[in-house]
């Protein structure tokens, strides 16, 4: 539910940069690196959205509060908010959207121009449906209930956007209408059936046994922002160069263990609640794959190098 690119192994660069403040600091955040976000309200969500756009918030205090602010839309109740809020967002509509936030939403998003600049750490809304059930009241009762579907990506200014969401809009009567409260609460998410793990690593070892991925070759099968772990260049060169291993488990969660650290600082602590290992052995071969949910697909997305006295 998910508010760059780098190399094809992403090593210590990605261990020194700053960790999510979600689930779990591993180690201070460092100030100049882009935070990893989601839309939704913490309270509810696996991480928190961080408006990494909006520097500047002396200016935002200086005006958010203004009774002369316009605003030229009005919704005639809390689901029209919502439904014309996100028909905004869909389009790219971001001077609309902003219309539709209401006054508290406003001073923590700042400006419109800031709100505009900050659309890139807010997933892709490509479609949505709110619930049959419209909500009415004088101050609104109960939450607007969307479903809502995203562009699905795996991104360290997103960390993981999953291709579909439910999520709940609360909405307050303002400037004779209703406004949306933003970010969300999540309600759930939908990502890819965990069976396919095993098939995705398997897919994964069969190509970079072809090279997949050796210089100008792309591995199919693996995330498109490189692998991160300081073993994968190793790992990769063995099995083009015909190093036998095979994939030895089902899929396990990514525990918070030993090797976790490049990943969280990558993608954020709420990595643990997506992502999923398996073990990758043989004679010189003791690594775990690391593979993220993108979409309907898994791809490996990194490597950790177990200790041979360790692998089982």
């Amino acid at each position: 539910m998910f508010r760059s690119r780098i190399s094809r192994t992403v090593v210590g660069a990605v261990v020194a940069a700053s960790l999510g403040v979600a689930v779990a600091r591993v180690t201070a955040r460092d100030p100049e690196r882009p935070s990893v976000g989601s839309p939704f309200d913490e309270e509810r969500s696996v991480a928190e959205f961080d408006f990494t756009k909006v520097p500047d918030r002396a200016l935002v205090a200086e005006t958010a509060g203004r009774e002369e602010v316009e605003l030229a839309i009005d919704a005639p109740s809390p689901t029209a908010a919502v439904r014309t809020f996100l028909d905004a967002e869909r389009d790219a509509d971001h001077e609309r959207s902003w219309d539709l936030l209401s006054e508290s939403s406003r001073r923590e998003a700042g400006l419109v121009a800031q709100w505009e600049r900050s659309a890139a750490a807010r997933p892709r809304i490509i479609g949505f449906e709110l619930a049959a059930t419209d909500v009415q009241g004088s101050q609104g009762t109960g939450p607007v209930v969307a479903t809502i579907e995203y562009a699905a990506e795996l991104s360290p200014t997103l960390g993981l956007v999953p291709p579909r969401v439910v999520a709940e809009f609360d909405t307050v009567a303002e400037s004779n209408g209703f406004r949306v409260q933003y970010p969300p609460r999540l309600v759930s998410r939908t990502l890819a059936e965990v069976s396919g793990v095993v098939g995705a690593a398997e897919a994964w070892l069969a190509a970079s046994r072809d090279c997949a991925g050796i210089d100008a070759l792309v591995n199919p099968h693996e995330w498109s922002g490189g692998l991160i772990g300081d073993g994968a260049p190793d790992l990769v060169d063995a099995l083009c160069e015909g190093v036998p291993a095979r994939v030895r488990s089902a899929a396990q969660p990514l525990t918070d263990r030993f090797g976790i650290e490049p990943f969280v600082a990558a993608f954020g602590a709420d990595i643990a609640t997506w992502a999923s290992t398996v073990e990758l052995r043989g004679p010189r071969v003791h690594h775990d794959l690391v593979l993220a949910p993108i979409g309907e697909r898994w791809l490996v997305v990194g490597v950790i190098t177990v200790s041979p006295a360790h692998s089982g």
